[in-house]
Order: C-alpha cells, then sequence, then structure tokens
C-alpha cells in the first residue's frame, strides 16, 4: 500500500475471509462472462458530495471504465481534481 503523505510503500497483512474471496471470485466470473451490452453492476455506489450533488466514488473517478458504468457522469474539476458528478433518478 502506498503512503500518500510520504510517498512510502507500506504492508498490511489481512486475514483470509473466505466470504469476501467467494464474493470476489463471483464478481471475476461475472466480468469475465460480461459482455458490452450485458454489463455486470458497478462495483461502487455514488455519494453524496458537499456540494448535495451525487458524485462518483473515488475508485470509479480515476477509473477508464467509469462511463460503462455510470454513462451521462460529468467531469468537473475543482482544482486539479476531477470529481465527476451523475444525475439523480429524480433528476432525470
Amino acid at each position: 500500500m502506498l503512503d500518500g503523505q510520504s510517498g512510502t510503500l507500506n504492508e498490511r497483512v489481512v486475514e483470509f475471509d473466505p466470504n469476501i474471496w467467494k464474493a470476489m471470485e463471483e464478481r471475476g466470473r461475472a466480468i469475465l462472462k460480461s459482455t458490452p451490452e450485458d454489463l455486470p453492476p458497478a462495483a461502487f455506489e455514488p455519494e453524496r458530495a458537499q456540494n448535495g450533488k451525487m458524485q462518483l466514488e473515488l475508485r470509479c473517478r480515476y477509473c477508464q471504465y467509469k462511463h460503462h458504468c455510470w454513462p451521462g457522469a460529468q467531469l468537473a474539476l475543482r482544482g486539479n481534481k476531477p470529481s465527476w458528478y451523475i444525475k439523480e433518478q429524480s433528476d432525470v
């Protein structure tokens, strides 16, 4: 794991959890079997930003495939940081 403050790598030992393993294995299989017309559901849910808008979760913001999960996501730069916003169902 990279420490963003110091730039050093840190190692973390995590106890094996068979339930997490099974869930990740099932997700991987669903991804491998998917087609552009039949994609698996998004891995992460959007979160409400301080401005009240629905914003893509941090990992989604930097993902090159975000438009597959969130077609209509709109980019707004805050300084040099990208923020991707989606419309809520009631906004559509």
